[in-house]
């Protein structure tokens, strides 16, 4: 009796190094791919930042002097400065809903914590068990 249970402590300790190192492979993926989703978010905001303020610079005089052709001379910059501020909300809003797309580390880590939780029920506790019930059975 007393050589299964060293077994069984044996086998326990050696299913929970594997976990561990299982889980941190796993955990240090699962962080690299929402760092490299973040990554590309910054990147999009940057060059939206850039751009606009490239953009406002050397197209805000062509466009008012274009939209003053058509439009009183009060107008047109206002219209050119709506404009460039439309495009400015549909950049950040791509960059927003990619951002919405991202697991946070705090999902990642629960979702590991339970995919562990449920490992260990249903392989290590439950072949615990099942040599526990045969054990008892033999005596």
């Amino acid at each position: 009796m007393r050589r299964g249970w060293l077994e069984l402590l044996r086998s326990l300790g050696r299913a929970l190094l594997e976990l561990l190192r299982a889980e941190v492979e796993a955990l240090a993926a699962d962080v690299g791919r929402s760092g490299r989703g973040l990554a590309v978010v910054a990147a999009l905001a940057a060059v939206a930042a850039g751009l606009l303020f490239w953009a406002l610079g050397a197209l805000t005089l062509a466009l008012v002097a274009v939209a003053a052709i058509w439009l009183p001379g009060w107008a047109a910059p206002l219209a050119v400065a709506g404009l460039l501020l439309v495009l400015a909300a549909l950049l950040l809003t791509v960059a927003r809903l990619r951002l919405r797309r991202l697991e946070t580390p705090a999902a990642t880590f629960r979702r590991h914590y339970e995919e562990t939780a449920g490992w260990i029920n249903e392989r290590v506790l439950e072949a615990g068990r099942d040599r526990l019930s045969a054990g008892e059975g033999e005596e």
